[in-house]
């Protein structure tokens, strides 16, 4: 068997650096919040959670988790 050329070795090395920047973007894709839904009309909460539905029916998200709790 050969041993791995340059090229092999070229390849693998922008593979890595490729999945590293996967991983970075899916950590901040988790990491972010939605922001301005505290203080929201019934109607406005209700229209939150219709789309939130949507979404999850969709596998667009994550399952909830709570807010206190951190993933790991």
């Amino acid at each position: 068997m050969a041993a791995p050329s340059a090229a092999d070795a070229e390849k693998a090395a922008k593979l890595a650096t490729i999945q590293a920047a996967m991983e970075r973007a899916k950590a901040q894709r988790e990491a972010a919040q939605p922001k301005n839904t505290e203080h929201l009309t019934p109607e406005q909460q209700r229209a939150a959670e219709e789309i939130e539905s949507r979404r999850a029916t969709a596998g667009l998200v994550p399952p909830e988790t709570p807010v206190n709790e951190k993933s790991e």
